[in-house]
């Protein structure tokens, strides 16, 4: 458990070096929980942990830099509330800071599920026109 957290704070301390208001975001969001109705997903590099350290180089180049310190909202009053705090005034962190956050709002025809079971096992007899 006490590796764990020297991890967690060595990631967290580089997030700092890299970018300021991003970790004191962090660092807020951690003791300020209670504010949100879901959790907002703290940025991808202190969550996304590689255990083959030979592969770290190939998942990094999967994020841009901008990826890598976004915030992620669950729900619409979340991400409001988060930029309010943060962004848009000094309530969160006694001033305004920069930050990535993101939100999308639910397509619920994107929630479908695009093929059923017997169409992906079989799947040459769901095309039309197929020959």
């Amino acid at each position: 458990l006490r590796q764990l957290d020297d991890v967690s704070h060595r990631k967290l301390e580089a997030l700092a070096r890299w970018d300021r208001d991003c970790a004191d975001t962090v660092r807020w969001l951690r003791e300020n929980r209670h504010r949100f109705k879901m959790e907002i997903f703290e940025p991808p590099t202190l969550s996304v942990t590689v255990p083959d350290r030979r592969y770290v180089s190939a998942v990094e180049n999967c994020f841009s830099g901008d990826q890598m310190r976004t915030f992620v909202a669950q729900c619409e009053e979340d991400y409001a509330l988060l930029n309010r705090l943060i962004v848009d005034t000094p309530e969160g962190l006694n001033r305004r800071a920069r930050i990535h956050t993101w939100y999308r709002a639910p397509f619920p025809e994107q929630q479908s599920v695009p093929m059923t079971e017997a169409e992906v096992r079989c799947p040459f007899t769901v095309y039309p026109g197929h020959v």
